[in-house]
This record gives C-alpha cells, sequence and structure tokens, in this order.
C-alpha cells in the first residue's frame, strides 16, 4: 500500500476486537481515512487517534503478523486486508451478526446459483446489502463456509435495490485474481431493466452513453460537464417495447456508484421502474433493474464462465405483461 511503514513492538493482545476487512477493487485507490469513516460512521478525529496509536494496520496475507501501518492520507489497494480497532459499541454489534442464525444460512444458501473450490455465485435479491449493515451479505459469509475453513470473500457489489449476480472468492487467491479481472475491465456485464419509455425520443435502439458521473460520496450521483467528475460508459439495447415501457440490455463499461440508474433516467431520457431516488412515481415495489449475467475467465481453468441469475418474481410478472420476450 501506499503511504506505509512497517509496524514494530506492537502489542497483539488486543487482536481479538480488532475487525478485518478485505478491499474489493470498488474501494482501489481510496483514502483510508474516507473508506473508516463510510464503513464505520466514526469521527475523523477517533481515525487519527487510532492511527497515531498504531490501531490501524494493512496485510497483504490478512495475517496480523506481516501487517503495516498506513497513514490516514494512504490509498488502499483491492485484494488487501484492513484491521481496525472499532469502538466497543461497534464491535459488539458486529458480534451479534458476524455468525448466521439457521434462518439466515437457510436464506443465503438459497440465493446460491453455483459454487466450486474457488467461487460462489449468488443471485442476491433486491433490498440486501452487500455489506456495510446487519443482515447484509458480508454479515452473513458464515452461512457460505460449507466444508471450507475460510469463509468467502466480497469481490465486488451490487446496489442495494439491485437484484442479480453477485460473485464471492472462496480463498485469498481467487479473490485476488478477480479483483485483477475487475481493475482491468475483463469481465462483461450484462443488466436487464425495464424503464419507462420516453415520449420524445431521442436515441436510437441501440448505442453507447458515455456521461461524466458525480463522486459516489453525493447523496445523489448527478451527471457532470464534460471534463468533470468520472467517466462513465454504458452499452444498451433495445431488446423489446410496448406503448409505454421498454425492456433494455445494459453493457456497463464501468462500474460508477448508480450508474446504470442515472443514466436511463438522464442521457436515456427512460427511468427504470421501481426507481424512486432517480425515476418517477409509480406503482412498482422494487427497482426493475438486474445484474443478468457475468462472464470472466475462471480462475483456475481460465476458460470463459458465464454464470446467469433468474429474474426476480416482480420484474418477471412486469416482462410477462408487457414483452414478447421471456427470460
Amino acid at each position: 500500500l501506499r503511504g506505509r511503514t512497517l509496524i514494530k513492538n506492537v502489542k497483539r493482545t488486543t487482536h481479538r476486537r480488532y475487525t478485518w476487512h478485505q478491499i474489493d477493487h470498488t474501494y482501489d485507490g481510496v483514502r483510508v481515512d474516507r473508506y473508516l469513516r463510510n464503513q464505520f460512521g466514526v469521527p475523523q478525529s477517533y481515525i487519527q487517534r487510532s492511527i497515531r496509536k498504531n490501531k490501524v494496520w494493512v496485510s497483504d496475507t490478512g495475517s496480523p503478523k506481516d501487517s503495516v501501518k498506513i497513514k490516514s492520507d494512504g490509498r488502499l489497494q483491492a485484494g488487501t486486508f484492513l484491521y481496525f480497532q472499532t469502538p466497543e459499541k461497534v464491535v459488539e454489534k458486529k458480534r451479534k451478526v458476524n455468525k448466521a442464525s439457521n434462518d439466515q444460512m437457510t436464506a443465503i444458501r438459497s440465493w446460491v446459483v453455483y459454487q466450486d473450490d474457488h467461487i460462489i455465485a449468488l443471485n442476491k435479491p433486491a433490498g440486501i446489502a452487500v455489506q456495510g449493515e446487519e443482515g447484509s451479505i458480508a454479515s452473513l459469509l458464515s452461512g457460505l463456509k460449507y466444508n471450507h475453513q475460510e469463509m468467502p470473500m466480497i469481490v465486488h457489489r451490487l446496489d442495494k435495490a439491485t437484484s442479480g449476480v453477485v460473485i464471492l472468492a472462496r480463498d485469498i487467491v481467487t479473490t485476488r485474481y478477480l479483483n485483477q479481472l475487475w481493475r482491468d475491465n475483463l469481465l462483461e456485464k450484462e443488466y436487464w431493466a425495464v424503464v419507462h419509455k420516453s415520449k420524445h425520443p431521442t436515441i436510437s435502439l441501440s448505442g453507447v452513453v458515455k456521461d461524466q458521473l458525480s463522486p459516489k460520496y453525493d447523496k445523489k450521483v448527478r451527471v457532470l460537464s464534460p471534463g468533470e467528475g468520472k467517466v462513465a460508459v454504458t452499452h444498451y439495447s433495445v431488446c423489446d417495447q410496448s406503448l409505454n415501457k421498454q425492456l433494455l440490455v445494459l453493457r456497463p463499461e464501468t462500474g460508477r456508484t448508480h450508474q446504470l440508474r442515472v443514466q436511463c433516467s438522464t442521457s436515456l431520457n427512460s427511468p427504470i421502474l421501481g426507481d424512486k431516488k432517480y425515476g418517477r412515481s409509480d406503482q412498482y415495489n422494487t427497482l426493475h433493474l438486474h445484474a443478468r449475467s457475468i462472464t470472466f475467465q475462471h480462475p483456475s481453468t481460465r476458460n470463459n464462465i458465464t454464470i446467469k441469475a433468474a429474474i426476480p418474481s416482480e420484474m418477471d410478472q412486469t416482462i410477462t405483461r408487457y414483452f414478447k420476450e421471456k427470460l
């Protein structure tokens, strides 16, 4: 990691109060203090004090024995591990959700659509966060250990409101391999979206949308003027359409926060059904955006593998009602 030095003579007796997090590609290059504020909700003063007292450290292997100190402005790297001594009330909360209950284990295992010795793939329901809260996938990973010693590790995320494929790695080697694929954009991601058809269509039935989006730290992501923000690129095509609805296939090149939702609403002038944040008021209870499939080279065989996730029930009913296309 950039901005780090070796830790010497640091007591490890309080290790049980530390919580560790594997850094996925989403946070690659993010400042450590910003990450800790977002993940734990602790003030900057607490983070600075913890860093001064050697209570924040990182490891390339996941072992505290080879951990190193990091400065507050140090940048995180995907695939590494971050250790942080959290306030006791945060630790106690995390202990309660660290082990999945029987009901939770049954639930998360019912989402599994593929698994082998290296990866697990889930069909995440809409309304379930990948990490950051009780009941998220991250808090239920113990339910996916099966016969492995290690819990699987998260390598990418979906919005809480979005359903579909989520890939987990079952070991550190696979984690680093998949993180590298995401960084190098060597995966093919396909999303399906049901949108309100624009009353004044100004776009073709297929094409590429390229926008500059505001940072994810804004409460609401916005399209900015050229030269500002981060580039977001999405390939789209209209799969089917009715009088006032369209079924879109979306293939994003980039993975910006809320990218597809913002671009459908603004650039395509066709907000996604059920999108209360960027869309219009309608009768749909769930966001009609689904991560349909991911294609990538398998970490062991190096052969291409495509993992698909079935469409959730409300979205499937909408498709059946309005379109000829059946998924």
